[in-house]
Order: C-alpha cells, then structure tokens, then sequence
C-alpha cells in the first residue's frame, strides 16, 4: 500500500499510529507492506502525478502496488484549467479522469484507490447514529487486495523516494508517554521552545512586527496561523506553558502581551489544549537560583543546559520549558 499524504508531519504520523493501538502482528505487516509519505507539498497535476507513478514504481519495484490512498485531497488537488476546486463537479470529474485514473494506469490499472476528502467536523453522537455521514461513492475505487509487497531500505542512505520528494516513512516504534509541550514568551520578538513526541527539544524566536501597512490585528492573526501550523507540524500539542508578565515598563509593550495571550488562551480553548502561565520569579529562580536573574544570567544558565539561545526571548522560553518538564508544571 502507497499512503500519498500532504497533511501530517512524520512524528505525529507516529503519534497517530500509537493511539491507534494495533496488534503487533498488523504493526509488523505494516512494516513490510506500508510506505507512507511524511508531509509535502505537491499539486497532483500532469508534473506531479509522474513523480507519484515515479516514487510508487521505486518502492514497489518488484510487483505492483495493490493500494494507492491519496490523503486529503483539497491538500493535492488539480482542478484543470478551469481551476475549479474540489466542489465543483467538472473539476473533482476532470481530477478523477485525468490525474488519479492516469497515474493509476502508470502503476497498475488494478489497484484500489482511496481518496480522502475532508467535509466537516462530527459529534461523537453523529458517528455512531451514522458512521457513513460523510463518505462519498468514489472514496474507493476497484477491489483492493492484501499488501503483500516486502519494502527494504539500506542503512545508512536516504530512501530512492526522496530524488522525487517524497520520502518514506518506515514505521518505528513510538515513543510512549512522552508528552508534547510548547512553552512560550510572549511578545512583538516571541521565543518558543517545544519539546516534540520523540522527546526532542527545539527551540527559536519568531516575529510578530507589523509592517507599515498592516493593520492592528494583523499581528494576532499572524501568531494564531503560527500557532496552528506549530500544532500541525509538531502533533497534538499536550501543554503551553507561557510566561506570566504582571508589570509592563511601557503601554504599547503591555497592550501587546495583551494581545497575544488572548489569541493564544482563546486558541488554546478551542483546540483543547491546557495552558498555565508561569510567574517570571518562579521561571528565573528555577533556572538561576535568583528570582531577579537578568537577561545575561538567563542566557548563561540556558547554555549551561547545552542550548545555543539566539537571544534573551528564548532564553527565557527555553527557561519556562525546562521548568515545566522537571516540576511537571508546578507539581513538584
């Protein structure tokens, strides 16, 4: 089975998979039978539809491949020269017959085809009245047979897939219990710190500056469609931990901060994630022994942990993420 998909980054693909919670019979079938592309970008038009047919007869080279899932559609659709989207019936018609119907003749005119297409969000009540609310006649095309393709990479070298950017992402065993927590300092320069499910730490700073033509609010929409990206790439985001400012030296800085913590609170509630902010006291005295550490303390005591800080911001972030993971947001 070829999983074409341009949505989920690789670790929550993993994380996904976890929760799932297959047996490790099917888990060790998907090993040898599943190639699953982490997330790209790429418009299935005539160019990208050759560099699909391209990448599956790479990885299946000895027999054709059984299954070919394109997930989500709108993320690869080509609506012809018209340009029409995924809901107008001449374009999803046009993207049917003349980019999925073709690349399926280039790999095999026999395989099953399941396209992925997102309508909207349902209750747990509408589910289980009618489990097939949104599903459409064409999410499955031909009969689909049992995988049965061996799929073998070389240690130590990058996949073929990936001349055609598409790399493979061989199953791996997950990282349980390992919670994914972002923790930020608010303000025009952000520093963001994140540690992902793998358990690794990464961290930055991110402008919020308007430019001389932007409006007022700009700056929030700015910083909500990062945090929605953030949580995109990085997976289901478990905590946000940010700093908590009660005194401001100046009114634009304080309006500002202001701004920001009700774009994120505010999103935080509507994606449910658990937020909690962190007195500036509490974060330098955990990371420096004084609850009036300066800015140079703060980066000192930052690469004393082995981090590379680019500036006091993600000191500071990196700072308020430590404390969060040995205290376990205050517990201890």
């Amino acid at each position: 089975m070829f999983y074409l998909q341009a949505e989920i980054q690789y670790h929550y693909l993993r994380e996904r998979m976890q929760q799932i919670g297959l047996p490790p019979e099917v888990m060790a079938a998907a090993r040898e039978n599943l190639v699953v592309t982490p997330k790209l970008k790429l418009l299935l038009d005539e160019g990208g539809s050759a560099l699909v047919a391209q990448a599956i007869q790479q990885a299946f080279p000895a027999e054709p491949v059984d299954i070919l899932c394109i997930d989500p559609i709108r993320n690869l659709f080509d609506g012809g020269p018209d340009g029409g989207g995924e809901n107008d019936n001449a374009a999803m018609m046009f993207f049917l017959k003349d980019r999925v119907e073709v690349l399926r003749d280039h790999v095999n005119s026999d395989c099953g085809i399941i396209l992925i297409h997102h309508t909207k969000k349902l209750s747990k009540h509408q589910v289980k009245e009618d489990p097939f609310l949104t599903t459409y006649p064409w999410a499955v095309s031909k009969a689909a047979c049992p995988a049965r393709h061996p799929i073998e990479q070389q240690p130590g070298k990058e996949p073929i897939m990936a001349h055609v950017s598409l790399t493979p992402s061989p199953m791996s065993a997950p990282f349980p219990g390992v919670p994914v927590v972002l923790a930020l300092d608010l303000g025009t320069t952000t520093g963001w710190a994140l540690q992902a499910a793998d358990g690794l730490i990464t961290s930055g700073t991110v402008s919020f500056r308007p430019s001389r033509y932007d409006g007022g609010g700009m700056r929030y929409l700015r910083f909500r469609g990062w945090l929605e990206q953030l949580a995109n790439d990085a997976g289901t985001i478990t905590a946000i931990h940010f700093e908590e400012v009660r005194r401001h030296v100046g009114t634009d800085a304080a309006h500002v901060y202001g701004g920001l913590l009700a774009t994120l609170t505010s999103w935080a509630e509507t994606a449910g994630v658990a937020y909690q902010g962190v007195p500036v006291g509490t974060i330098k005295r955990h990371a420096t022994g004084k609850g009036n550490a300066n800015k140079d303390a703060m980066m000192a005591a930052a690469r004393a942990r082995g981090f590379s800080p680019a500036d006091d911001n993600e000191a500071d972030a990196i700072a308020i993420l430590l404390w969060a993971l040995e205290t376990r947001g205050g517990v201890q």
